[in-house]
C-alpha cells in the first residue's frame, strides 16, 4: 500500500527527480522514480516518499557529459539519467494494550 501518493500522481520536486506510480512485479502499486544528476537523487526522493521505509527493486542509471564550446574554453557538464522503482513500506501497527495495564 502506498501512503501520500494519489491514484495516477506525477509529482516533481524541482530538477532532481521525478516520481510516478507502476504496477510493480508482485501485482501491488510501487514508485517509479526517475532522477537527473546522480543516482543519490532516487534514494533521497524515496526516502521522502516512503517515511516507513522501502523495498529497492529495479535499478537502472547512464551517467555522460554535454560540452559546451566557446571561442576561447570548453565547459564540460556531467548529465545522469536513471530510475529506481521502490515500493514503501506499511506504517507499524499501532501498539494494543494489554488487559493487565489497565
Amino acid at each position: 500500500m502506498l501512503l501520500g501518493v494519489g491514484v495516477g500522481a506525477v509529482l516533481v520536486s524541482g530538477c532532481a527527480s521525478t516520481v510516478g506510480q507502476v504496477r510493480g512485479p508482485d501485482g501491488e502499486m510501487w514508485l517509479s522514480i526517475s532522477c537527473h544528476r546522480s543516482q543519490a537523487n532516487c534514494y533521497e526522493r524515496a526516502g521522502e516518499e516512503c517515511p516507513y521505509g522501502y523495498v529497492a527493486g529495479a535499478e537502472d542509471g547512464h551517467e555522460g557529459a554535454i560540452v559546451s564550446h566557446t571561442q576561447y574554453s570548453s565547459i564540460v557538464t556531467p548529465v545522469y539519467n536513471g530510475t529506481l522503482m521502490v515500493k514503501c513500506k506499511a506504517p507499524p501497527a499501532p501498539a494494543t494494550a494489554k488487559a493487565n495495564d489497565q
